[in-house]
């Protein structure tokens, strides 16, 4: 049965991609006009689509929400090509269950002098679904408030509203071998986002693009703690890749580079690189302070830098901790005898003062295993031995 199911939900996820390429193809321009963020993104050449693992995956595919499983605030600071040009953007996730996520943010993109003043903000109002083992979809709901003046007289204010739609997919949840592989869809601005202005007028100032993102993080390479490499493809060719050193003192440095290139006529073929650093201070179990630093190397524009500083917390802990877990050998040819017979020993670290209801699961993907257990721990019990049947 669990065989069946995952075949559909594959089967759901072709059909998803495949409607998203129709988008993609019917789409009214081949260049984008979406200003992306993120210090850290930016560094690994704007290939962030099939990570999204941070704050900044509201704006870059909602549908890895549901895998944030801490509250983070992000913020980024950007003076676009020393132009004088401010890109601010804030952003907060808030997990809410294992499948379902939501996160709001903020973008600004302002320049102002003693003749001319513009704004745009935006706001982005984000879901995040796990609707399978390994398969997501992410949804943004976007306000668009626009406005500029020229010596002190309006010269059109405007609002309009727009939607994003992601889509995230885990292949390794179904063939084991591909663990660490992610796919990533994301439709930026899939309605065509229009600013309708005081004066009647309106157009269309985001439109329609289509991104493809794939990555794969690797168990471990030399000393560096989850390093992974992302490749993006809209009308850009995106590459990316991080490495994180491991902690001292609390203290967690993180290196990453990249590069993109047009890939259509109109744009320039010359290579833009990206370099980027962070710094992870793990204040307590709970609370983290992370900063991202991202440089920018453009062939025929000023370069620019991108400073983000984010803070992730957890408002509560589970009382209940696995401390130790001994697994017997299985044998395939004898099922039926698992089926009454234990197979596996949970120790479980339990300190809080009062009875407590306990379920643990334990899942084989490869050879559809599956057991769960319930159990009561009472007042005063500092570990608890579970004893788990085989459910076939």
């Amino acid at each position: 049965m669990q065989k069946k199911v995952s075949v559909i939900a594959v089967i759901l996820t072709i059909n998803i991609i495949f409607v998203f390429s129709i988008i993609s193809y019917a789409q009214t321009s081949k260049i984008r006009n979406q200003i992306f963020i993120g210090a850290r993104p930016m560094g690994m050449g704007e290939a962030f689509v099939a990570v999204a693992d941070d704050g900044n995956a509201i704006y870059w595919n909602p549908a890895g929400l549901p895998y944030i499983d801490c509250y983070e605030l992000s913020s980024m600071y950007a003076n676009l090509f020393n132009t004088s040009v401010k890109n601010n953007y804030i952003s907060f996730t808030l997990p809410y269950s294992e499948t379902l996520a939501f996160g709001l943010d903020w973008f600004n993109l302002g320049f102002g002098d003693n003749e001319l003043d513009f704004n745009r903000n935006m706001f982005n109002f984000s879901l995040g679904v796990r609707v399978f083992r390994g398969i997501s979809l992410g949804t943004n709901i976007k306000r668009l408030v626009t406005n500029a003046s020229l010596d002190g007289y309006s010269e059109g204010n405007g609002s309009g509203w727009g939607a994003d739609l992601g889509l995230l997919f885990s292949p390794g949840t179904f063939l084991p071998f591909l663990n660490g592989l992610k796919f990533g869809i994301m439709a930026h601005d899939f309605t065509n986002s229009k600013i309708n202005y005081d004066n009647g007028f309106s157009e269309v100032i985001l439109p329609r693009n289509i991104r493809y993102g794939a990555s794969y993080t690797f168990n471990n390479l030399f000393f560096f703690e989850r390093p992974l490499i992302a490749l993006d493809i809209d009308d850009r060719i995106h590459f990316g890749t991080e490495l994180w050193l491991p902690s001292l003192l609390n203290i967690q440095l993180g290196m990453r580079a990249g590069l993109q290139r047009d890939i259509y006529a109109h744009g320039e073929k010359e290579f833009i690189y990206s370099f980027g650093t962070s710094i992870k201070y793990q204040i307590s179990d709970r609370y983290i302070l992370n900063f991202d630093y991202a440089y920018t190397d453009f062939p025929m524009l000023i370069n620019t830098s991108r400073f983000s500083l984010g803070f992730s917390f957890s408002l509560s802990t589970s009382p209940v901790k696995i401390e130790e877990v001994y697994i017997n050998d299985i044998y395939i040819s004898q099922y039926p005898h698992y089926a009454d017979t234990p197979f596996c020993t949970v120790n479980c670290k339990y300190d809080d003062g009062k009875k407590i209801d306990v379920k643990i699961k334990l899942q084989q993907t490869k050879y559809d295993i599956s057991s769960e257990t319930k159990v009561i721990l009472n007042p005063g019990n500092s570990s608890a031995l579970l004893k788990k049947k085989l459910i076939l």
